[in-house]
């Protein structure tokens, strides 16, 4: 996929989708970016769960509420219905580009819980999320080549859903290259994470070391192989907003 149709949906919901446009900013030279690109490069980053005050109003998700008039009935529901389609869209492309109908399958008989549990444990987003893969694009091709083995056992299925106690692992020829790639992802990241670091002495260790893996997986890094070791809620980042109650009733609203 090329890097202006990708990054086409980023311009189109007016959110960055993968959390690297900024480091991509030379690519992208139509005076359509400037705006965007401006908001991503000036805003300030804070800890989560702050209360950050900007000019007198709340910043923190969980203390928005929309503002509603008498005269404003259509607008609303009308913008409403498109922030829940760009939130659709951007997790369809956050997981790989799942297709429409697929997704709604995926998504209709689930409740918002189980549906992030069952997106978060597809197999092609685990690798993503351990770090073995840049992208969950890339970790889905490797396992559509055969390259990725649960219970010693080739997945040619990119959303198969990893259960708990299931071992996954790689064959030994492809061992070296998955290195490859971690290392390749580490490097990124420590450079992301310089910027955030540099004004804070205490917390410079922590340029050097990789980013921490979710609490519910057991990875051994040196083997390249993980499992799944709890079952429940599973908390997960996104670097836009991502709300599942919104996208359940809408997978029900759509095939209803």
């Amino acid at each position: 996929m090329r890097l202006k149709i990708r990054y086409k949906s980023c311009l189109w919901t007016k959110t960055d989708i993968w959390g690297n446009l900024l480091r991509k900013q030379k690519s992208f030279l139509s005076p359509k970016w400037d705006r965007m690109l401006g908001i991503l490069r000036y805003r300030k980053s804070y800890w989560p769960g702050k209360k950050v005050l900007r000019g007198g109003t709340i910043i923190n998700y969980n203390f928005l509420k929309p503002k509603t008039r008498p005269n404003m009935g259509f607008k609303n529901k009308q913008w409403g219905y498109r922030n829940l389609l760009s939130s659709r869209f951007c997790v369809q492309r956050f997981h790989g580009d799942i297709k429409y109908k697929a997704f709604l399958n995926f998504c209709h008989p689930l409740s918002s819980e189980q549906l992030q549990v069952n997106i978060e444990r597809r197999l092609d987003t685990l690798l993503y999320r351990i770090g073995f893969f840049s992208s969950v694009s890339s970790s889905r091709q490797a396992i559509l080549h055969g390259k990725v083995l649960v219970n010693n056992q080739k997945i040619a299925r990119g959303n198969f859903i990893v259960k708990t106690g299931d071992l996954v692992h790689f064959p030994l020829k492809m061992r070296p290259i998955i290195k490859q790639e971690a290392l390749k992802k580490s490097k990124t990241l420590n450079l992301r994470n310089r910027e955030v670091f540099k004004k804070r002495k205490n917390e410079r260790s922590k340029v050097d070391k990789m980013i921490p893996t979710p609490h519910w997986i057991q990875t051994d890094y040196s083997n390249l192989c993980f499992m799944i070791c709890k079952d429940g809620n599973l908390k997960s980042y996104y670097p836009f907003r991502a709300d599942f109650d919104q996208l359940s009733w809408y997978s029900s609203y759509g095939n209803g």
